[in-house]
């Protein structure tokens, strides 16, 4: 599984185990703004959904602007789950 997230102001950070271009699969982008709350149970859902129905795939979580803790969260949410 290979996990991306990404800012609006272009900050990246990519937790994978390797630098190879994502096999056949999908991708699930989930832009986030103000949701360092609902993020986690997010997260959590398409993990297990996606898990249980398709391999590989990777998560995009982007940051739009937020003014939360939502940039913090992404980042803990991507080291987690890699």
């Amino acid at each position: 599984m290979h996990y991306r997230i990404a800012s609006s102001d272009m900050n990246v950070v990519t937790a994978d185990h390797s630098a190879e271009p994502l096999p056949a699969g999908i991708s699930v982008v989930v832009p986030a703004y103000n949701s360092a709350a609902t993020l986690p149970k997010l997260v959590s859902l398409v993990h297990k959904t996606l898990d249980a129905h398709t391999s590989p795939y990777e998560l995009v979580l982007v940051n739009d602007g937020s003014r939360d803790d939502t940039w913090e969260t992404i980042c803990r949410l991507a080291f987690q789950h890699h």
